[in-house]
């Protein structure tokens, strides 16, 4: 389960694990869309989950989709089943 929160514009949510701080601020508002600005340490690896789910293996083992193709651990579009 997760935690839903309301936030405005300019407000900010902090989170804190393991002695590590995370800022999320609420930076844009649109219709449609927020705009967030995440402030982490470098060591924090901040990203989209979109992303996370077109390239899992890319992004969990720091390779590329590139170098995984040439590893043979990704097929190329339109192949496979």
């Amino acid at each position: 389960m997760g935690l839903v929160i309301s936030r405005r514009r300019g407000q900010v949510l902090r989170i804190e694990l393991g002695g590590t701080l995370i800022l999320v601020k609420v930076a844009e508002v649109h219709r449609s869309s927020v705009k967030l600005h995440i402030d982490a340490p470098r060591g924090v690896e901040v990203i989209r989950g979109e992303l996370v789910e077109l390239a899992p293996l890319a992004l969990r083992e720091d390779r590329s989709i590139e170098q995984q193709r040439a590893d043979g651990d990704l097929e190329e579009e339109g192949e496979g089943s």
